[in-house]
């Protein structure tokens, strides 16, 4: 019984589904994501190499876009055109007639236009319902964060691994023998 415990433990530690989670060598003890700097230290001991990198910092910022559609003609005489309203953090961030991009349109009301920084409501309470209404998600760079990069390299017959730390916390770990099938 004690091999097939052996053989599971050996098949989870190199699984690469788990790189998550890493093995140090010398000192018998494992790391997580998650893990502050001075604990990775005290597990893997002193890294051979470190180094810090600028990347850019990127949020996903929730975004609805409300496509109108009318069947009825303008002035009598030529077809309201299909516009649709782009909202990012419930303000309109973006206006399109007829898929060109527009500072703003009064297609759906003559007196009252749709603009840019406009609020959902005032667009509702303008246009009414949207013909179609989508839901995504789109990357939006704050700025720059810095990424600490822990290389170790535990001697011949241990591959080299690299513990990636952003705020203090392993974000992620580069274990290469995970990488090698």
């Amino acid at each position: 019984m004690s091999w097939r415990l052996a053989w599971l433990f050996a098949l989870l530690i190199t699984s690469p589904a788990l790189a998550n989670i890493f093995y140090c060598p010398n000192h018998h003890q494992y790391v997580q994501l998650g893990y502050s700097q001075a604990q990775v230290k005290a597990a893997c001991g002193e890294p051979t190499k470190k180094d810090t990198r600028s990347v850019p910092d990127i949020e996903n910022i929730p975004t609805q876009n409300w496509v109108y559609t009318y069947e009825v003609y303008l002035y009598h005489l030529y077809p309201k055109p299909e516009f649709s309203v782009q909202f990012r953090n419930g303000k309109v961030s973006s206006v399109n007639v007829e898929s060109v991009g527009a500072s703003g349109t009064s297609v759906c009301d003559v007196i009252h236009s749709v603009k840019v920084g406009d609020s959902l409501a005032k667009v509702h309470a303008t246009c009414g319902e949207p013909t179609h209404i989508s839901h995504s998600e789109e990357p939006e760079v704050k700025g720059l964060k810095n990424v600490m990069t822990w290389h170790y390299d535990f001697g011949p017959n241990q591959p080299p691994v690299s513990f990636e730390f952003e705020n203090g916390h392993l974000i992620r770990i580069n274990d290469t023998s995970a990488q090698k099938e």
